[in-house]
């Protein structure tokens, strides 16, 4: 007999258990810190990238004395920067050693050329955990002429035309003070912040709470722009026997004071717009999950930043949450030296006219030049920094994507690349903007001067060849319907000694539309404190909309892929992008004023009258049509009046008492109805003497019988007359009974339109159309020649 063995009944251990589980979860554990580690580690990649461009950005300001006492003047920081960035708030200093000639073991013995050595720390974090970044640079000094002579005339080396710094001088940063020391003793204005001694004209200091305040301004005092930024042409003197005219450009602090804090000053006269649309193609998630990389996510995080490269640039890059597809704007600074002259900025951005000498003009437009400024204030416009020609030039770009996560679509991706090119193909994330002058063989590069729309960009997953890069970018872009990719070099061109004027035409060279289309966008407003005015531009055009407190609507037509829309209200501007068609529009959202609430009236009509000119009104209430702005705390009641159509001529009534903390009433009118205006048809209907034995004969209106008194008899008249509302179809019937004796009789009747008949039916039918006036219409009966039937 066989024997079964124990081995064959034996099941899973506890230790077996045991030991598997430990092992499953020390892998959770790996893949848990492996996540968590590139989540950290990706958010720290942003953070290094957006410290470096500050860094870069401060080694150019510095690199941009275009003389020879500006190259002198060059030092090292006296206090730190704080400089609010994407994710983190950075603070920046810098060193500045002049170095001596190769060889020398004492600065003093140091010969031409003079080399200054820059070394720009941008740090952030808490405690000590602090990080870092540190770039360094060697600059010298060399005349630009001087150099691009001994190049043209003896072919020796020298610096290069092209060294200095691609900002030109066309823009500065500016970080005013945020340490500004504030009296025990003084007192905050009207508007809540201090105006103290040895402040600049325009110029206040808003309290941070510790005895030290921030420099800001009033944005009332400034002229609206666009995004929610506001602008102000200024005249000031570096110098005791100098002074220029630039412009100043501001954010919006959206708080209690209506302050507005500077960021740049664009030295050269005009500020130049490059636009365009971000496209997220790149795609998160697996198998059934893939889903389009979001350029902001559900948690608010915005994934990207769109930057320049050079210092002295102001970018607006803001997508939606959960958007995949949102426009840019970069301003930087042209030269207005050789420009037209523009036209006058206004408030409500309507009612321009040619500018004078001293206007404040758009901003995006050249102001009037003068010849011999005044030396005292104010001083009259025209007048620049040393700005080379055509100012800017650089990159302008996406931040945070590294190569080996994602790409970025250029024309040049889209252009068949053969292996054997791909070694030479590089891949970037930015565009380069430059004019190129070629003078005497001589090549050399200057700033732009021209603004720029339909500058796209299209982000795709990583891949591992350029190839495959080419393919993917070819797919991706034909999924976006009238895309139209741009180079990733942008170059203006100019021989011999052609000026460099700057040119206010946007190049819309890949703007896909070649004939505009008109769009109309209805879009929302929130948090207005009176109707704003609104208007629509698309870089190239602008155009006026049509507004209320909480809604407005915008008709353009245009050939660009975005448009901007931005509203003025009693308390500043906001600003918003949209891709037309899309739907919905984008919303302005304008700041709340502290301590005040918008109370909306539902206006409830009884009765069939019509309302119009429906107003609100109340004590301690600012009401623009049907809503009220009011104090936080305050109740009351509203009245609502309005002009009725008919009877009475008006109507009036007042809510109920409305808490303190509710945002919505409703009023009851009174009744009211419409007036009804009636028409009159008339006549007579004469009977003739071969007529003599009918015994009825009737006049109906659209089926009802007429008054009046119509005789039978033979050889006699009667009269009828009807009334009906004004504005009716009418239809009138003649009707007699018999309808023949011996001879069949004929019923005529004379209309406006002509004369009719009928004979043998005894019915006379007739549509008058629709009538507006009282009508007479007279009719009669004979006797015809044809026998009765």
């Amino acid at each position: 007999m066989h024997k079964l063995s124990n081995r064959s009944h034996r099941g899973i251990g506890l230790i077996e258990v045991l030991i598997t589980t430990v092992v499953i979860a020390v892998g959770l554990l790996a893949v848990a810190s492996l996540q968590s580690g590139l989540t950290s580690e990706s958010g720290l990649n942003k953070t290094r990238s957006e410290a470096k461009t500050l860094c870069d950005n401060r080694i150019e300001q510095l690199r941009d004395a275009l003389s020879e006492a500006g190259y002198n003047a060059i030092a090292s920081s006296t206090a730190d920067e704080t400089i609010t960035g994407t994710n983190e708030v950075f603070t920046r200093s810098w060193s500045v050693d002049d170095l001596p000639d190769a060889g020398a073991t004492d600065p003093a013995d140091q010969v031409g050329p003079e080399r200054k050595r820059i070394s720009v720390t941008c740090s952030w974090g808490a405690g000590g955990a602090n990080e870092r970044v540190v770039v360094q640079s060697v600059i010298s000094y060399e005349d630009l002429g001087a150099a691009a002579l001994a190049a043209i005339t003896s072919g020796l080396g020298g610096l290069n035309i092209n060294d200095p710094s691609t900002n030109a001088n066309s823009s500065d940063e500016i970080i005013d003070a945020t340490d500004v020391p504030i009296p025990e003793d003084a007192v905050a204005g009207d508007n809540g912040l201090y105006s103290l001694p040895g402040l600049e004209e325009g110029q206040y200091v808003k309290d941070n709470g510790d005895g030290t305040g921030t420099i800001v301004y009033l944005c009332s005092s400034l002229i609206p722009f666009e995004n929610g930024l506001y602008t102000r042409r200024v005249h000031y003197k570096p110098a005791t026997t100098d002074f220029k005219e630039a412009i100043e450009l501001f954010e919006d602090n959206e708080d209690a004071f209506g302050s507005c804090t500077r960021r740049i000053r664009f030295n050269g006269g005009i500020i130049l717009p490059i636009k365009g649309v971000v496209y997220s193609r790149a795609t998160t998630g697996n198998g059934a999950n893939v889903t389009l990389l979001e350029l902001r996510d559900a948690s608010n995080t915005q994934l990207f930043t769109f930057n320049a490269t050079e210092s002295g640039s102001y970018c607006v890059f803001n997508p939606e949450e959960s958007s995949t597809s949102a426009p840019y704007i970069c301003y930087v600074g042209g030269n207005c030296v050789n420009g037209p002259v523009g036209t006058t900025a206004t408030t409500d951005g309507i009612n321009f006219s040619n500018a004078g000498v001293g206007d404040n003009t758009v901003v995006t437009q050249c102001p009037a030049p003068v010849a011999n400024p005044s030396p005292t204030p104010p001083y009259p416009t025209g007048v620049y920094q040393e700005v080379g020609p055509g100012g800017w030039r650089g990159k302008v770009g996406l931040l945070g994507i590294p190569e080996s996560s994602k790409n970025v679509c250029f024309a040049e991706e889209l252009i068949e690349i053969q292996q054997q090119q791909a070694d030479q193909h590089t891949l970037d994330t930015a565009r380069n903007y430059f004019t190129r002058r070629v003078n005497n063989g001589v090549e050399s590069n200057e700033g732009i001067n021209r603004p720029y729309n339909c500058h796209d960009m299209v982000i795709i997953n990583g891949q591992s060849t350029t190839v495959q890069v080419h393919d993917e970018c070819i797919q991706e872009s034909a999924s976006i319907v009238g895309l139209a990719l741009a180079s990733k070099n942008i170059q203006r061109n100019l021989t011999g000694s052609t000026i460099n004027s700057v040119i206010l035409t946007p190049d819309i060279t890949f703007c896909t539309n070649d004939t505009p289309t008109e769009y109309t966008i209805a879009g929302t407003v929130t948090n207005a404190a009176s109707v704003p005015v609104i208007t629509i531009n698309d870089g190239s055009n602008s155009a006026n909309c049509t507004a209320t407190i909480s809604s407005y609507s915008c008709t353009i037509s245009t050939t660009a892929n975005a448009v901007t829309i931005t509203g003025t209200d009693s308390n500043g501007t906001s600003s918003c992008f949209m891709t037309p068609p899309d739907s919905p529009a984008c919303e302005l959202k304008f700041t709340q004023i502290e301590g005040q609430r918008t109370i909306t009236a539902a206006i409830i009509k009884t009765g069939n009258g019509t309302l119009s000119n429906i107003t609100v009104s109340g004590t301690d209430a600012t009401c623009v049509g049907t809503e009220c702005t009011v104090a936080n705390d305050w109740t009351g009641t509203l009245t609502a009046t309005a002009t009725c159509s008919g009877t009475p001529t008006s109507v009036s009534a007042t809510s109920a008492t409305i808490a303190a903390d509710a945002v919505t009433t409703s009023i009851t009118m009174p009744e009211c109805t419409d007036t009804v205006v009636n028409r009159t048809i008339s006549g007579s209907i004469s009977i003739s003497n071969q007529v003599d034995n009918l015994e009825s004969i009737s006049v109906n209106l659209n089926g009802s019988v007429c008054g009046g008194s119509l005789s039978k008899l033979s050889n006699s008249t009667g009269s009828y007359s009807c009334t009906v509302p004004d504005a009716t179809n009418v239809t009138i019937e003649i009707t007699i009974y018999p309808v023949c004796s011996n001879k069949q009789y004929t019923i005529y009747a004379n209309t406006p339109s002509g004369q009719f008949s009928s004979t043998g039916d005894g019915v006379l039918t007739i549509n008058l159309g629709t009538i507006s006036s009282d009508l007479v219409i007279d009719g009669s009966v004979t006797r015809s020649n044809l026998n009765c039937n």
